[in-house]
């Protein structure tokens, strides 16, 4: 049965408060309050701070952070706590709070005059940070996955993002009643929150054995990556936009097939035997907005930097924004606790 992947709220700061922490734990609050009255059980719950302002000095984002760490009563939940272009100043101190984080996000804005900046971003040996680092190419977004979000809108809400590949999967097998059945039952639970709801992000996505890739081949015929998978994720984002238009759903985010590779077991199986390419995934952002997700590539930052330029252009191009998460590696793969052994994909 589908699961809510995703309880992520939305957290303001009004740095002109005269007692930040104050307005702060009424937030932090409102979260846990939510939280544990929701109907449904989360499988995580997040937070997501606005960007950085651009004279904010980091010594008060950094206590910001750990207050947030010390004072929400929730068992470790992910923070997203950072978002800043490419090029600011301070770099290396918002890099620095990532180790010191293991649940602390981030998403940079990509800006192509700054792509050096890549050199010092890309310089950690731990790998587990690179799976908690996005690069966003075109406008910022309020999404509840990350890391490829931020609260751009400085607002208190909460969204949902959903684990729903074994009802897709009946709904793909002709049987549409308990998806549909599923979202009603969802969008009028969530009503009664108001404007604190700020939506769901109906993208598709994938968790190991739940898989994308695999729904895709057994119910439209096509292995991902081969001749066929645009129009099959096509097929599938023109389903998303039908359930969110046949129910109503208020939405949030992206709203398309996610493609990550190191969280889709049957991606792996195909990365790992060389059917599946970086190639063939950069093609794939054309009709798979989340982007290129959850990669394990060759280490090397002229590889990252031409990848960049390439999402960068398809970006422009579609006049959509796109992630990008990227591990590189100078082994055949990498292990990383939360998501096992990732295989290193083939570049061509």
């Amino acid at each position: 049965m589908a699961i809510i992947r995703a309880l992520t709220f939305f957290i303001p700061l009004d740095n002109n408060a005269p007692n930040l922490e104050k307005s702060l734990n009424e937030y932090l609050t409102w979260v846990d309050n939510i939280t544990s009255d929701f109907p449904y059980k989360p499988w995580t719950v997040r937070l997501v701070l606005p960007p950085i302002p651009s004279n904010y000095p980091f010594k008060k984002w950094r206590t910001i952070i750990e207050y947030i760490a010390e004072n929400i009563n929730l068992n470790t939940p992910l923070i997203h706590g950072l978002t800043m272009y490419l090029g600011d100043k301070r770099l290396k101190e918002f890099l620095d709070i990532l180790k010191d984080y293991k649940n602390l996000f981030a998403n940079f804005l990509y800006v192509e005059e700054y792509h050096d900046d890549l050199d010092l971003i890309y310089s950690f040996e731990d790998p587990d940070i690179y799976t908690r680092i996005a690069f966003t190419f075109g406008q910022a977004i309020e999404t509840p996955y990350f890391p490829a979000t931020t609260n751009k809108n400085n607002i208190f809400g909460f969204a949902l993002a959903l684990r729903y590949i074994d009802l897709m999967d009946i709904y793909l097998n002709g049987d549409k009643k308990k998806l549909v059945s599923y979202l009603d039952d969802l969008e009028m639970k969530l009503s009664v929150y108001g404007s604190l709801y700020l939506g769901i992000d109906l993208s598709l996505s994938p968790w190991m054995d739940e898989s994308v890739a695999k729904l895709i081949e057994d119910r439209l015929n096509v292995k991902v990556g081969q001749p066929g998978s645009y129009h099959a994720i096509s097929k599938l984002n023109n389903i998303i936009m039908q359930l969110i238009r046949g129910v109503g759903i208020k939405t949030i985010g992206f709203n398309e097939v996610m493609l990550p590779v190191g969280e889709d077991n049957r991606l792996m199986e195909l990365a790992k035997d060389g059917q599946l390419k970086l190639i063939d995934l950069i093609g794939l952002t054309n009709v798979c907005v989340a982007g290129l997700d959850m990669v394990v590539i060759p280490d090397t930052t002229d590889l990252i930097k031409v990848i960049a330029k390439d999402l960068y252009s398809i970006s422009v191009a579609r006049k959509k924004s796109l992630g990008m998460r990227l591990i590189p590696t100078s082994e055949d793969e990498v292990y990383i606790a939360r998501f096992g052994t990732i295989p290193k994909i083939r570049v061509t």
